[in-house]
């Protein structure tokens, strides 16, 4: 942020616990969410269960309600509607034409900052503050989180800024033999136990900075690359090596903008880079090849900057430069596009409708908005604060990102302390998704923003086509859910109570907007509507679990092929230390992976399997490099309970259906030179 808003491991080594991980799990089937929002009238509505009513959710800017249910309206019987009351129609079905992206997910930045805040608290209460944030099924479900390599403006200080590759003046290391990225290792801690959580967490990266020895300024603050070839090299390779370090440590980057802010040419006190549109083209063109020869391949992110070009930045331009105010649409243009996926965008300057031209253009380019934080006025009131930030983002940021053809909106840090820190240089008055201080975490406006949004737009919904009539007052958009559910955003900035007829499916919905509010419509029958929204099904069956909880594993046989290895050193690695609950034992494969080695375990009970984790402990470059997830009821006839998926470091999950089976096996799909090993198999329900 620059503009306040308006390698394989070893194969043998000596074995050691992941305290964290192992920690988080074996207490989930205990652990209690933090209420941060509360909750409506959960009533099941009466008759036909496949009736098709629209649910009402709330959040007001006076805090009256948070993410509530504030209404259930069925379809209304009555003949002519009044023609005076404004309408919003929802198309019947997507454009066939345009159907819109998909939804990706939506999230925040965990930085430093957040990092260490979130480390302090209480290990119960970070917990319970992660499950209520990241649970797929939990109030809020956050499912995508940024993270920036290296340093940003949020950063515990006091201390300089810093790259994973710093030296003294004068000094260069064109090797990268002094490269170590565990300067982020507290982030990296935290992704982990989210992704126990969530095992589909999408993770996306951010450079502020190479190192100062590949930059003109010889410092991490403004400059740009150097302009030799070599320096565009060794960048590409530096980036490689962050994400191979990032998935050995078990935090797969399924995403990468190549620079945060690239108009930014001053950051003030923080790591910045200026890096015109020739030099991210010709950095693409390095980088696209360096990753494809590594066997990487994130979506890259081009750009990564506001809608519209700021006004600081306008005025840093050098004189008879061209101020490249269609930066994407360049990048985009040029040859180094084929290395392209997306684009990513701020909220600081400009609006939503900038991301139209990319989609018109190039309609096959994923649009991601990757930063947008509240700010405010030295001095002004928390509870002015939050209504602030809750109606413009509301309207700005939410409503506009996916009316203008986004699949994924983050905001900002995911927890900043009470006076908007701790960060070096930039936005002193920003805000967080929560505020923590010491063990207490309150939910801001970008809580409930994102909450209207993550809880009830599932990965795969789609935008569809909707009109108002209701004014300028109401802004709105609406997406329809997998499952079949209407979603309607509904962002209403007036100052008094609004009724409009919601039309979806050739029925009619009278709806209440309170004033300064945003909404959260959904329309379907009872079986959709728990798909959009569990804590409906929950209101039916509220003695259904909540959270996922640890299956005690003790009564469990578990078989391997291999069974164990040749090799001396390990002939103890069973497979039976694989559910031993002992993460300093293991079983390991003793020779290099191949498709078709499996772990077998029989329950001794048929369970509700809801997701699997293999954590593969002190032998943490043995993780498998392919595989899936295969379940049985009998051990005889076994069902793919996932498609096959990438390893991508020491703890692999992968998030099943909820089926009752008995008989679990994961299975490798790929080759690769390291031993498969694991300390710990652990299967939540």
């Amino acid at each position: 942020m620059s503009e306040r808003p308006s390698g394989d491991a070893p194969r043998h080594r000596a074995r050691r616990a992941l305290p964290v991980a192992a920690a988080l799990v074996a207490a989930l089937a205990v652990a209690v969410p933090l209420l941060l929002s509360r909750t409506g009238e959960d009533r099941v509505p009466d008759g036909d269960p496949a009736a098709r009513v629209a649910e009402v959710w709330t959040t007001t800017a006076d805090g009256a309600h948070r993410v509530e249910r504030t209404a259930t309206a069925d379809p209304d019987p009555a003949g002519t509607p009044d023609p005076s009351t404004p309408t919003i129609t929802v198309a019947g079905s997507a454009d066939p034409a345009d159907p819109g992206p998909e939804v990706t997910g939506f999230g925040a930045a965990l930085t430093l900052s957040s990092a260490s805040l979130l480390l302090a608290m209480p290990e119960d209460d970070r917990r319970a503050l992660l499950t209520e944030l990241f649970d797929p099924a939990g109030p809020v479900r956050l499912s995508v989180v940024r993270v920036a390599l290296g340093g940003s403006d949020f950063v515990p200080g006091p201390g300089p800024a810093r790259t994973y590759d710093d030296l003294p003046p004068g000094e260069t290391d064109g090797d990268l033999e002094r490269f170590s990225s565990a300067g982020d290792e507290p982030v990296r801690a935290l992704l982990r136990e989210i992704r126990v959580l969530a095992p589909d967490l999408l993770v996306v990266a951010s450079p502020w900075s190479p190192p100062a020895w590949l930059k003109t300024s010889d410092s991490l603050e403004g400059g740009r690359l150097l302009d030799d070839d070599r320096a565009y090299a060794t960048y590409a390779a530096y980036l490689v090596r962050a994400l191979q370090e990032w998935a050995a440590a078990g935090v797969p980057v399924d995403a990468l903008t190549v620079q945060n802010e690239p108009q930014a040419r001053h950051p003030d006190g923080y790591p910045g880079t200026d890096m015109p549109v020739a030099d991210q083209v010709r950095l693409l063109d390095a980088l696209g090849p360096a990753l494809a020869d590594a066997g990487l391949d994130p979506a890259l992110l081009a750009y990564d900057h506001n809608w519209a070009l700021h006004p600081a930045d306008a005025a840093s331009t050098p004189e008879g430069a061209d101020p490249e105010t269609d930066y994407p649409l360049r990048v985009l243009r040029s040859d180094a596009a084929r290395w392209v996926a997306g684009v990513a965008f701020h909220c600081y300057s400009g609006d939503a409708s900038a991301q139209d031209a990319v989609r018109e253009e190039f309609p096959d380019a994923a649009v991601w908005v990757t930063e947008c934080s509240g700010s405010h006025a030295p001095g002004t009131p928390p509870e002015q604060v939050f209504a602030d930030t809750l109606t413009w983002q509301s309207r700005n940021l939410l409503v506009a990102s996916l009316a203008h053809g986004a699949s994924a909106v983050l905001t900002w840090n995911l927890a900043l302390d009470p006076d908007g820190g701790p960060h070096v240089g930039g936005c002193g008055t920003c805000t967080g998704v929560v505020t923590v201080a010491g063990a207490e975490a309150t939910p801001d406006a970008e809580h409930d923003v994102l909450a209207h949004a993550a809880r009830f737009l599932p990965r795969g919904s789609v935008r569809v086509g909707s009109t108002s009539t209701a004014g300028d007052a109401v802004a709105q958009v609406a997406l329809r859910t997998p499952a079949g559910a209407t979603v309607l955003l509904v962002a209403h900035d007036g100052d008094h109570e609004a009724t409009v007829d919601v039309r979806d499916g050739g029925e009619r919905y009278p709806v209440r907007l309170a004033p300064r509010s945003l909404s959260t419509v959904v329309v379907g029958d009872e079986a959709a509507r728990a798909v959009a929204d569990p804590a409906h099904a929950r209101a039916a069956a509220p003695d259904a679990p909540t959270l996922p909880a640890a299956v005690d594993l003790a009564g469990a046989a578990a078989t391997a092929d291999p069974a164990a290895p040749d090799d001396p050193c390990c002939t103890g690695d069973v497979a039976a230390h694989a559910v031993d609950g002992d993460p300093a034992t293991r079983w390991s494969s003793g020779r290099p992976q191949r498709p078709g080695d499996a772990l077998e375990v029989d329950l001794g009970r048929v369970v509700a399997v809801r997701g699997v984790v293999l954590d593969a402990g002190g032998s943490a470059g043995d993780w498998p490099r392919g595989y899936e997830v295969l379940t049985s009821a009998d051990g005889a006839s076994w069902t793919a309970a996932t498609p096959a998926r990438a390893g991508a470091g020491q703890v692999a999950a992968a998030a099943l259906d909820g089926a009752e089976v008995r008989y679990l096996r994961v299975r490798l799909t790929a080759d690769a030179d390291p031993w498969w090993s694991v300390a710990e198999l652990r299967v939540l329900a």
